[in-house]
């Protein structure tokens, strides 16, 4: 279409074909476009305008090829690409769907309304030519759900009030150009958002790969929802930012009608509810080192890793998740429970503490992603005190390791240093049962003091933190 001419689909009216259309008339008053019927091509590069859909608006390809390319939603978009779409600036107030990738400037998406993104979506930086800042505003109740996002320095606002807003990642968000010093260059994350994703990973400035340094958990295949949220705290400004795991709260409602790409404005979303966590199962993530404090090598933390939940009062749940140390070591001072057996493996052979970052020499081996090994434990008393019940597992499950001969037990005691520590355990809803949150314990070699600082800046912490 030429310079100033204006596209108008009536209701009821059809504009369909193989064929492309180009709007290229600026954002001047009396030169926007309107579909209140259909659209149907293959492709649509709104170029340089304002265009407005009340309607259905399906094309192959989209496209935003010049700066200040305002699209402006009511009804139903479905795409199959958008990876040409950089300088987009969508407001939406129903459905913007997209089953490939999409890369656009800004979105504002208003009380029940969802932008889903089947591939990548990216956000573009100074793509069009522009200083201004590039942003997503949502409100109580809006949804953005994608497979993987490339946040590119974009700030996220959501609600101060009404509720919650939800970005929802099925596989990972990375941060372009995050640095160290300044992670407000990766983007910003501010107000009331809930915040779901499979991993978190950076891609430090003015270089394209990601970060690999075993002490930032967030490329680990094991980093998940309670470490996340101490990172991505570090990006978030102020706000109500969290981090969560999906379960059956319900926090956006589903349009009845809501059909992906053809109807309905959004398929809503549920998470764990906070408020309702049970006050009745304390629990307690427990790291041990095998080793003398003095022997400086290796202060991980890893050699036993066990998660104890309250069962009742003469219960408890073990979960055996990693042993990495290369000397025997027993729970319960049960042979049978001796750590490298319950894996199945050789004494010689550490277990889910990171091959990656990590290699093990003869006559040494390693070994990830073995399943976690649950025990149960009977006969002894336990509160359903989050404290009390710290100091039993402490007192309670002995943990010891056999060197110079004898078993010798891995303590945590007042005044001395501790050769095993403690961290409570969160719980969340997911399939209508409540189940521990996952976190990551050091990887070989690596220090506690980096991933659990308080145990280094405190010099008066002994055993057991509350997170």
């Amino acid at each position: 279409m030429v310079n100033q001419a204006r596209l108008v689909v009536l209701a009821g009216g059809k504009l369909t074909g193989a064929g492309s259309i180009v709007v290229n008339n600026g954002n001047a008053s009396g030169f926007e476009n309107y579909n209140g019927g259909l659209i149907d091509v293959a492709v649509f590069n709104n170029n340089f305008g304002r265009f407005y859909n009340y309607g259905d608006f399906k094309v192959t390809e989209y496209k935003a090829t010049s700066m200040e390319s305002n699209f402006y939603n009511h009804h139903i978009v479905s795409i199959s690409d958008g990876t040409n779409g950089a300088n987009a600036r969508i407001y939406n107030t129903c459905q913007w769907y997209c089953s490939g990738n999409l890369r656009i400037r800004n979105y504002e998406g208003v009380m029940g309304s969802s932008l889903i993104v089947g591939g990548e979506l990216m956000f573009s930086g100074s793509a069009d030519g522009t200083n201004d800042a590039t942003y997503v505003g949502l409100e109580a109740g809006a949804l953005v759900k994608c497979n993987t996002l490339y946040n590119n320095g974009t700030s996220w606002t959501g609600p101060t009030s009404g509720g919650y807003a939800v970005l929802d990642v099925e596989d990972k968000i990375t941060y372009l150009n995050w640095e160290q010093d300044h992670p407000e260059n990766g983007g910003n994350f501010e107000n009331n958002i809930y915040a779901y994703a499979g991993t978190w990973t950076n891609v430090p400035a003015g270089n394209g790969y990601q970060q690999t340094d075993p002490s930032d958990a967030t490329n680990h295949a094991l980093s998940i929802a309670s470490y996340k949220f101490n990172y991505i705290s570090n990006l978030t400004g102020n706000g109500n930012v969290k981090i969560v795991e999906k379960g059956n709260y319900e926090v956006i409602p589903a349009s009845d009608d809501f059909v992906l790409g053809t109807d309905g404005c959004t398929p809503g979303f549920s998470i764990k509810n906070d408020g309702d966590q049970p006050s009745d199962l304390p629990s307690l993530h427990v790291m041990a080192e095998d080793l003398s404090v003095s022997d400086a090598s290796d202060f991980d933390f890893n050699d036993c890793v066990i998660d104890v939940f309250y069962v009742d009062a003469n219960t408890v749940t073990i979960k055996l998740l990693a042993a990495g140390g290369t000397l025997p070591l027993r729970i319960n001072e049960d042979n049978n429970w001796e750590v490298h057996k319950l894996f199945n493996v050789d004494v010689t052979c550490m277990v889910n503490t990171g091959t990656k970052y990590h290699t093990a020499h003869a006559p040494y081996s390693q070994v990830d992603g073995k399943a976690a090994v649950e025990l149960t434990l009977t006969g002894k008393t336990w509160s359903s005190d989050q404290n009390t019940f710290a100091a039993q597992v402490r007192d309670q499950i002995k943990l010891e390791v056999y060197k110079n001969n004898q078993w010798n037990e891995l303590k945590a005691e007042q005044g001395e240093p501790a050769a095993k520590i403690a961290t409570s355990v969160n719980i969340y809803m997911k399939d209508n049962d409540w189940y521990p949150e996952e976190y990551r314990w050091p990887w070989e070699k690596q220090n506690i003091g980096e991933l659990f600082r308080q145990y280094v800046q405190n010099p008066s912490m002994q055993w057991y933190i509350t997170k």
